[in-house]
C-alpha cells in the first residue's frame, strides 16, 4: 500500500467513524457543550485521531520502511490523516451551519452570552450590530469553510507533531 492509500484509509475511516457518532449524537439531541461531559467528548474525539494516526504510521512503517520511520516521516503521515479525518467530520459541521439552519443557531447562541450583552452595554446598538453583521459574513457557506480548513490545519499541525515525537523509530547508526 502506497503513501497515500494509506493516509486515505486510516483518515477516511476516523473521519467516517467520527462522523457516525457526531450525527448520532445531534440526533438523540446530545451537546457536548461544556463542563465533564463537553471534556469527555473531546478526550472520546482526540483518542480516536491519536490512534488513526498511530496505527497508520506504524502499518506505513511497517509495509514500506522496515519499522523504521523518521520525524518528519511520522510527522508528515499523521498530519494528513488527522487533516482527512477532521475535514470529514467537520463536514457535517459546514452543511449544518451553511445549508440546515445552524447559522442562525449560532448567531442566537452568540448573542445570548454575557459578553455580548455587556459588548452592547459598553459600545452600544452600532458596534453591535456591526459585530452580528461580521458573524453572518464568517457563517456564510465559502468563508465557513476556509475558517473549518484553516482550523483543521491548525489542529492537524499541532497534534501531528506529538504524536510524531511519539511514534518515531529512528533507524540504529
Amino acid at each position: 500500500m502506497n503513501v497515500w492509500k494509506n493516509r486515505l484509509l486510516y483518515g477516511a475511516s476516523a473521519g467516517l467513524i467520527l462522523l457516525v457518532y457526531h450525527i448520532i449524537l445531534q440526533v438523540a439531541g446530545i451537546s457536548f457543550s461544556g463542563g465533564i461531559m463537553g471534556f469527555l467528548n473531546f478526550a472520546i474525539v482526540t483518542s480516536l485521531y491519536i490512534i488513526a494516526m498511530a496505527k497508520g504510521i506504524r502499518r506505513y512503517s511497517n509495509d514500506h520502511l522496515e519499522g523504521y520511520v523518521s520525524f518528519n516521516q511520522a510527522f508528515s503521515h499523521g498530519f494528513f490523516i488527522y487533516f482527512i479525518a477532521a475535514f470529514i467530520d467537520k463536514l457535517r459541521d459546514w452543511v449544518n451551519v451553511s445549508f440546515l439552519g445552524g447559522k442562525q443557531e449560532m448567531i442566537a447562541q452568540m448573542e445570548s452570552t454575557d459578553i455580548m450583552e455587556n459588548f452592547y452595554d459598553k459600545f452600544g446598538a452600532e458596534s453591535y450590530d456591526a459585530i452580528l453583521s461580521m458573524a453572518e459574513k464568517m457563517y456564510a457557506p465559502i468563508p465557513y469553510l476556509f475558517i473549518t480548513i484553516f482550523n483543521v490545519a491548525i489542529s492537524a499541525l499541532i497534534i501531528a507533531l506529538i504524536v510524531a515525537a511519539f511514534t518515531k523509530k529512528e533507524r540504529p547508526f
